[in-house]
């Protein structure tokens, strides 16, 4: 079981597209499915895009989708106490998000 101050479930919001990321735990690795977006018809709505998130060392590593590309990334995420680094790694490039934490288990921070 992962301390409550290291974990990285909740619901965060990312800054871009202001979009909530709900990442909880299933089994042994944590997965994030979107439940909110600026547009309520929104198909990305439900849509689960992370996976396979497991900590190694002071990082979580799995995979991140990309819908609009239908792929699925390397990615590692840092939480840095109310933020969310989020690194998406495909090949040698590599591009670092920031989410901020709205929700832990779902009571309002």
């Amino acid at each position: 079981m992962v301390k409550a101050q290291e974990s990285i479930e909740g619901v965060w919001v990312t800054r871009k597209e202001q979009s909530h990321i709900q990442i909880y735990q299933e089994g042994e690795t944590f997965q994030g499915k979107v439940v909110k977006t600026q547009d309520p018809e929104d198909d990305a709505l439900g849509v689960k895009i992370l996976r396979g998130f497991s900590k190694q060392g002071d990082v979580w590593v799995g995979e991140i989708y990309a819908p609009h590309l239908n792929t699925w990334f390397d990615t590692e995420l840092r939480r840095i106490g109310q933020v969310l680094e989020v690194k998406v790694t495909t090949g040698f490039i590599s591009r670092r998000l920031a989410w901020d934490l709205q929700f832990i288990n779902q009571k309002e921070q």
